[in-house]
Parts: C-alpha cells; structure tokens; sequence
C-alpha cells in the first residue's frame, strides 16, 4: 500500500512540473488533487491496522472459547447416563425395565411430575450342585393322563428399584414429611403396591428386607431407591449424591429388623462399627430410646463392642455396670457375641462374674488372658455362697480349671453311660416291648430294675470314688433333678434316673455332700429350686 502511495505522488510531481507554465487556476486545481489523495491513502492505511488487531483479537477469544468448551463433558441423555452408570454400580443386577411415567401427587406439586422408574433384578438362590445363580429351567413331569408336561420354573429373583425426578420438579422438603410408609385401603393392591415420599412403588419381589429411602439429589434428578439394605448402602456409596438420607441413622433404624439369616441385622451392625466413633452419639440415642420402651439393646452395644475404639468400649464398661437391668444384660449379651475378647472389657468380664449374670463367659475372658489371680475371690464367694445350683455349678467348674487346667473327669461320661443304660424296651418311640404274661408286674419290675444296676454299676462306681467331690454331687444332683415335659419320655424312666442320683448321694462322703446341699438350701433365691433341693436332702438321709 505504501509503495503505491509513492508511486502516485511521483506521477503528480512529474505532471505539476510539466503544467508550471499552465494558468494559476489550473496549478491549484492539480495541488488540490495531490493532498485528497494523500488523505485517502492514509485513512486507507489506518483502517488496516485496526482490522489486523481486531482480527488478532478475535482469534484469541476464539481460541478461550474453544478451550472452555472442550472441558465441558459430553453427558448426552441425562437419563441414560445415569442408567449407564448404576448398572456398572449394582452388577450383578441388571437393568431389566426403565420406564417414564407421570406423577400426579398434589402434596409435592400443582400439576404432573414427571419421573423415570429403573428396575434392577438378579436371581439370588444357588442350587446345591453348582456354584453359578440360578436361572430359569425347564423341567418335564407326567401328569395324572401319562403325558409328558413340560414346566417351565422360575428362578427366584431380587429386585432393587430407583425413581429420579428431575431437580425443582417436585417440592422435596413435603415429599420428605411423607417418609412414613403407607398401604391402599384397597385389599387388593395391598399386596402389589406401597405409597412413600407421595410416590407410588410396586412391591417387587425382594430377597431381604425392603428399604426404601432418599438417596438424594445431583445436577438433574433428586434420587428414591427402593431395595435391600446392602443395595441401599451401595447406592449411597457409590453415587455420592448431596442432601441423601443419613446414612448412619438409616443403618440404626433396621438393626432390629429380623429377615432370613439375620441379614439385615447383620449388615447395620457390620457398617455402624465400620463408621467408628461419629456414629456413637446417634446410637447411644438408640440405645436410650429401646431403654425406655423397657427393651434390650443388644444390636446397638454389639455395634459399639465391635467398633473397638476407647469411646466404644468406655461406653460397653459403663452399661456393664449399671444398675439398670436393661443396658447391664443388654451389654452382656453384645459382648458374649464377639468373635474375640479385648482387654479394655476387663471391667465388663469382671462385672459378668460379680453379677452372676455369665460366670463362665467372664471367667473363660480372664482365663484366656492368663489372669485367673483376679478372679479367683469373685468364684469363692459364689462357691460359699450359692445362689442357685447353676450357679454353683459353673464356679464349681471354674475353680477346677484355675486350680488343674486340662483337667479330665470321669462325670460327663459316666452321666450319658448311665442316661442311655437305663431306657428300656419299649420306652423308646417305635420300639416293641416284650411282656411275659406269666410273670406279675411286680416280679418284672424287681428284675428289670436288677438288670439296670449292673448296667450302669460301673458308671456309678466312677462318679462315687471321682476325687472331685463337688462335681459327685453336682452330677447326681443333675439325675435327682432331671424332668422332661416331652410326653414322648417315659415318666417311669425319669423315675428311675431320678432315684439313681439319690442313690449316688447316699455314697458320696457324707460331710461334703451335707455341707454342699446345705448352702445350696441356705442361699438359694428360687422357692420352686430350695423346695426341690430340700426334698432331695431327705431322701438321700442328710
């Protein structure tokens, strides 16, 4: 451009020389002509370099934009994505029905809802000659004409389904107020449907407990789910969604929910003692509730036994303790259901012996930890005073272990020799019974009863001369007092084994036998056990 330029301003120099000659108006009019076309040529200079920065410019918003737009991801369907991504959640389940449907509910809105309805299914039995799930199968069976009938029979198949209703659709703060499960009045759909969070849900077959929840909310949808607890908790996991259910208050309230095998039971115990000590205050809520409804919170102290942190078992030592039956037993009994003891539940063991509650459980903890020194005052005082024969019986067997570990006696075995010895003909459901009409009734009995001494005379001998006293007379105690209400046992039989044990008190040494009868009279706190024991006493001559 600037080339041309010059050139044309030669060219007009070379003609104002050639006109110098010519009138002044013509000069004029030739300089006039000189200066416009200066102008335009640098206007017309201007104008291009504002173009090229403009054009620069341009090119490096274009470049910005592009560059924002190749993060973004490329989600198409919201709804297919999601889709996509709870079959990769819930494998092995698979998507087996997605559906839209319209949701007319005016508690969470004036006018339609629209929402998409996935249901995931697997078959959940195995048979017992392979290890795969099983499927559908064809079975062929003769009818009552001969013909061959071929059946097709359905694998049992467990459900989980999920609701997504976009975001701003439906007023969630009214659809969480109807978290409380409702049924038709109608009989017939009781069985096929349910209502919950103002949303029809159809009663699929489930394998465990049906839990149904807010998973909560993303992006696009606000997310319900309708399955078992381990799906539930999948779900929760896997998506990561805000403003859900709490979790951990969800795994507390099915901990007393009783399905097959336990599961879910089994499964909020396992998660609430994996979520450690962030979920002792909601359970120690828990606890307190079952409490004061009168009932035993063993599930939420199994939670906390397992949790094993100090907090958790600080809190299983404090319901150990306490006056209160409820928590106390309640605290027993989570901890007897351990796979293995803690030292920090010394003060739990300790107060399961003081209690009388389980003596052998918390004897069997010390003994473990090789500190039986610490128990051994706790066992003498039962001993001495012994509130009940059980109770006389698990301290008795303690002290022999402090005292002899692996010790080995005669009783146990002697005991079955001689229960089995004495059952006779016929006592036993579809047995005969030979009967000699001419022998009397009385002569029959005098010889049967011969019979059953030199059966069981060895067995008797073993249990008299046994060195452990004490374990004697608790064994012929266990015959004195056998009673069985199965009208399938022999009353004449529990006769019989009940004046074998009165026998073998007779032969035991008289002084420790009186003095264990009489503190077991003395101390005991059952009316019906002292009246019993009291009878056996005369009987045996003491």
């Amino acid at each position: 451009m600037k080339l041309q330029i010059f050139r044309l301003k030669h060219l007009l120099l070379i003609a104002l020389s050639l006109v110098l000659t010519y009138p002044l108006h013509v000069r004029a009019a030739i300089e006039k002509l000189a200066d416009e076309e200066d102008t335009k040529a640098e206007q017309a200079d201007s104008r291009t370099e504002s173009e090229k920065v403009k054009d620069i410019e341009d090119k490096e918003l274009a470049e910005k934009v592009s560059g924002l737009l190749s993060d973004l991801p490329d989600i198409g369907d919201p709804v297919e994505t999601v889709a996509e991504r709870l079959q990769k959640v819930l494998n092995p389940y698979k998507l087996t029905s997605k559906t839209s449907e319209f949701i007319f509910n005016p508690d969470l809105s004036d006018s339609d809802i629209l929402s998409w309805r996935m249901v995931f299914s697997k078959p959940y039995n195995k048979p017992s000659s392979d290890t795969e799930l099983m499927e559908d199968q064809e079975t062929e069976s003769e009818n009552e004409a001969g013909e061959i009938v071929t059946e097709l029979k359905k694998a049992p198949v467990s459900n989980a389904t999920v609701t997504l209703i976009p975001t701003g659709a439906l007023d969630l703060e009214k659809a969480l107020l109807l978290r409380r499960e409702s049924i038709p009045t109608d009989k017939a759909l009781r069985e096929l449907i349910f209502m919950k969070y103002g949303i029809t849900w159809s009663k699929f077959p489930c394998q465990y407990e049906r839990i149904t929840t807010y998973l909560g909310t993303d992006k696009y949808f606000h997310y319900f789910a309708s399955a078992d607890i381990s799906v539930i908790y999948i779900l929760f996991r896997a998506m990561d969604m805000k403003d859900g259910a709490d979790l951990t208050q969800l795994m507390i309230d099915n901990l007393m929910i009783e399905d097959e095998n336990l599961f879910t039971k089994r499964f909020c115990i396992t998660q609430l003692a994996k979520f450690n000590d962030p979920a002792i205050p909601q359970l120690v809520k828990a606890i307190k509730r079952m409490v004061t409804a009168e009932e035993y919170p063993i599930a939420q102290f199994l939670a906390l036994a397992m949790m094993h942190t100090p907090q958790s078992f600080m809190i299983v030592n404090e319901a150990a303790t306490s006056k209160n039956s409820y928590l106390r037993k309640a605290a027993f009994s989570a901890v007897q259901q351990l796979e293995n003891g803690a030292v920090e539940l010394l003060p739990t063991y300790d107060c399961m012996i003081s209690s009388r509650e389980a003596i052998t459980f918390g004897s069997n903890a010390f003994l473990s930890m090789e500190i039986a020194e610490n128990i051994e005052p706790l066992i003498d005082e039962i001993l001495a005073q012994p509130h009940s024969v059980q109770e006389f019986q698990e301290a008795t067997a303690i002290k022999w272990q402090i005292k002899s570990p692996g010790l080995k006696t005669p009783h146990k075995t002697a005991f079955s020799d001689i229960t089995l010895s004495l059952i006779r003909s016929g006592e036993i459901a579809n047995s005969g019974q030979f009967i000699d009409v001419n022998e009397s009734k009385e002569a029959r009995e005098q010889r049967l009863h011969k019979l059953d001494e030199e059966r069981i005379a060895d067995s008797k001998k073993r249990i008299i001369q046994a060195k452990q006293v004490d374990i004697s007379v608790l064994t012929a105690l266990e015959m004195a007092f056998f009673y069985s209400a199965d009208k399938r046992v022999s009353r004449d039989y529990i006769t019989r084994l009940n004046n074998v044990g009165i026998s073998i008190l007779k032969e035991l040494p008289a002084k420790e036998t009186k003095d264990i009868l009489n503190r077991l009279i003395k101390y005991n706190t059952s009316k019906e056990e002292t009246a019993k024991l009291i009878d056996i006493r005369a009987k045996a001559g003491f």
